[in-house]
């Protein structure tokens, strides 16, 4: 290659890549997934860097979030504590992205409670991180603990893993979650529809949130996600600027109830938050 050539070559390129980035929607879509993957890997370094003295402990992710870190919201530390600075928004800014938190009102006062949501993907980081409460752990599928760096923070912060391959273990780590959860005071989330969904309706849900929660006398507590369809679509490589809206809704109770009520309870929080998805979300029933 004549060298004479490389800087026209870079000042080409320049100019070239924002262009393509406002002119075309699978650039601007994959720059943006790009953008929050290395974020991602960044902030899990970090974590590990300020957490491994302590090993894994749930108490990491106040540690983190106190250092003000305020890397973006899709990282580990933003999914955890309540989020108070200022890069969270200007990351938040960047991607086009405006969340409206709705009925936080609604978070109980009890020591520990059993948080479901519905699922859409990698956003979800950045959405679940408006509303988090403190001590709140997530239940995740096994395969994040070996996805290196993220997989660390992940441990670090106290998440509890499943092994839904095989359901015996599965069984056990609810056991362990649900007896550590009132010994220790705190909160888990998980989202029971099992997996992510891209479509515009919810996924059936998984009954083991429900079993926890109703085995450990515990209060369900709903939150959904509108839909992200309008600026936001895998299969179409879309990633626009969008708007989302959280609705945390009134505690289900679940004193009194025993394993035959679970199927039951399930449904109807399903129903509940289906109903809510429809109404707060750019999408047709």
């Amino acid at each position: 290659m004549d060298m004479n050539l490389v800087p026209s070559i870079f000042l080409l390129s320049v100019v070239a890549i924002p262009l393509l980035y406002l002119w075309s929607d699978t650039v601007k879509y994959y720059s943006k997934v790009g953008f929050i993957l290395i974020w991602i890997g960044m902030t899990s370094i970090v974590i590990i860097i300020l957490c491994a003295h302590r090993g894994q402990n749930i108490d990491n992710m106040r540690k983190a979030d106190d250092a003000h870190l305020g890397l973006y919201s899709t990282c580990v530390i933003c999914s955890f504590g309540r989020v108070h600075n200022r890069m969270l928004n200007y990351m938040t800014y960047f991607l086009g992205i405006k969340v409206k938190v709705q009925g936080l009102e609604n978070l109980p006062d009890e020591d520990s409670y059993v948080m479901v949501a519905n699922h859409q993907g990698a956003l979800d980081f950045s959405v679940y991180s408006q509303f988090f409460p403190p001590r709140c752990v997530p239940i995740c599928k096994k395969e994040f603990l070996y996805m290196g760096p993220l997989g660390l923070a992940f441990w670090l912060c106290g998440y509890f893993f499943i092994d839904r391959q095989h359901r015996s273990q599965a069984i056990t780590t609810m056991l362990h979650i649900q007896k550590t959860m009132l010994t220790n005071k705190f909160r888990i989330f998980i989202c029971p529809e099992g997996t992510r969904n891209y479509s515009t309706s919810m996924l059936p849900f998984k009954h083991g949130a429900f079993h926890l929660a109703v085995q450990a006398q515990v209060p369900v507590v709903p939150v959904v996600i509108s839909s992200y369809k309008s600026f936001f679509n895998k299969k179409e490589k879309k990633f626009t600027k969008g708007k989302c809206i959280v609705q945390i809704l009134p505690k289900v109770e679940t004193q009194g109830l025993n394993a035959e009520n679970v199927a039951e309870l399930t449904n109807r929080v399903r129903d509940t938050m289906l109903n809510v998805f429809y109404q707060i979300s750019e999408v047709k029933q």
